[in-house]
């Protein structure tokens, strides 16, 4: 039966998409057509998309009770909905959005009908664990510091970013993963548990030594993960997650609507509508469009093809390769999401597979954080499930720090934070 709650919740979804069509026919491709966002609103695949939208929701999962349901609204708001709209204003393919949908759907079922995990659970202590994290945090501050000197406030200036971003320096490779993990896991981490604990002075420092990694670096995900976080784990806290998410897409991308179309600023606009949701559906397309017609990756440019030390199929890097193909600039480096990517390396079966693989991964996840409060589980994931609109699924096990993500939450339980009762634990355990 349909509750009064899904009738609202699905109405903040479709006037949310709404919004973005109307920033798109509005803003985007006035100003930002040159960079590929033309204009060529096909009203028949506008009028399924609304269709395709209406039936995603309903597979959604809707509660927060498990993490993974949680992750799959997460992807739906910010990787489906700007993919269908894209699909219908730049009439882009119907076999690629298709396979898209399905693939995205596949998580769904996986998790839903997929058997449990078992897992045996390896305890340590939790000054072991404290240390661990000290030590991992203090030397990877010290190494930037060491390679780049004591932070200064020029990246305020959001003109001076791609300047200070090009003179970073990494003595060792080590670093940029170190840097990685501590900026979108571990600071994460940190924020989730004093968030739980409610100890308030200890997340404004985390929050100090996350804009110190900015002020060092210029990288504006920097922020933006402190927003995703703080943001999603008061969702979280509250148990309303999908509902006051989706109502606050609505609100960004209505706000920034506001603010571009009175020439008051298009920079909202900018960062939120444009790059953070148009841009990354817009190369799930241009993926595809290549790869349709060019012989496929075969993971030889991947972390796994660097493994295993798979011959190159192509002399170029890929992303660079798509930057000068279909934004005209050859420095340009254009990352993709797990679905496009999964394309790029073996087709529709690919995207079949690896979104299977993902709903397993989600499996895992719900099986490690039975015993660990949710707003310590998501603030430590979400934003490796975030790089998933933009990146590989290999790149963000590795890079992104998913698989760090992962063995964090395995080795911590109940007892190590007194995060849940034995009354929860019995009540997860039937999960």
């Amino acid at each position: 039966m349909v509750g009064i709650k899904d009738i609202k919740r699905l109405f903040l979804v479709i006037i949310y998409k709404i919004f973005l069509e109307f920033s798109y026919l509005k803003l985007i491709n006035p100003i930002w057509g040159y960079m590929g966002f033309n204009l060529d609103i096909n009203y028949i695949k506008l009028i399924e998309t609304y269709i395709l939208l209406i039936i995603i929701y309903i597979i959604v999962p809707k509660s927060d009770f498990k993490i993974s349901n949680v992750f799959l609204q997460f992807l739906y708001l910010m990787m489906i909905i700007p993919t269908l709209s894209i699909y219908a204003m730049k009439n882009e393919s119907r076999v690629f959005l298709y396979a898209f949908v399905i693939g995205f759907l596949i998580t769904i079922l996986t998790v839903k009908y997929m058997p449990k995990i078992k897992l045996i659970r390896i305890k340590v202590s939790k000054k072991l664990f404290v240390l661990m994290l000290f030590l991992i945090t203090i030397t990877t501050y010290f190494l930037i510091i060491k390679d780049n000197g004591m932070p200064t406030l020029g990246a305020l200036n959001l003109f001076n970013v791609y300047k200070i971003r090009s003179e970073f320096v990494s003595s060792l490779s080590i670093i940029n993963y170190l840097l990685m993990w501590q900026a979108k896991i571990i600071n994460p981490f940190l924020i989730g548990y004093f968030y739980y604990k409610g100890k308030y002075k200890s997340i404004i420092l985390v929050i100090l030594f996350q804009i110190v990694l900015f002020l060092l670096t210029a990288y504006k995900s920097f922020l933006f993960s402190l927003v995703l976080v703080l943001g999603s784990v008061y969702l979280i806290k509250i148990k309303k997650f999908y509902t006051i998410f989706a109502g606050g897409m609505v609100l960004i991308v209505l706000s920034s609507f506001v603010l571009g179309i009175f020439k008051i600023s298009d920079y909202p606009t900018s960062f939120i509508t444009n790059r953070v949701l148009f841009v990354p559906a817009q190369n799930y397309f241009f993926y595809y469009d290549f790869f349709s017609d060019n012989q496929k990756a075969y993971l030889t440019q991947s972390i796994i093809g660097n493994i295993f030390g798979l011959k190159e199929i192509y002399n170029t890097n890929i992303t660079y390769m798509i930057g000068e193909l279909y934004y005209g600039s050859s420095k340009m480096m254009v990352n993709t999401g797990y679905l496009a990517d999964a394309y790029m390396n073996f087709g529709i079966l690919g995207m079949l597979f690896f979104s299977i693989l993902l709903g397993i991964i989600f499996i895992l996840i719900d099986q490690i954080s039975k015993r660990v409060d949710k707003t310590i589980v998501v603030a430590t994931f979400i934003f490796p499930i975030y790089s998933l609109v933009d990146g590989a699924l290999q790149t963000s096990l590795l890079t992104h720090g998913l698989l760090i993500s992962i063995i964090l939450i395995y080795f911590i339980d109940n007892k190590m934070f007194d995060t849940t009762t034995d009354i929860k634990k019995s009540t997860f355990d039937n999960i």
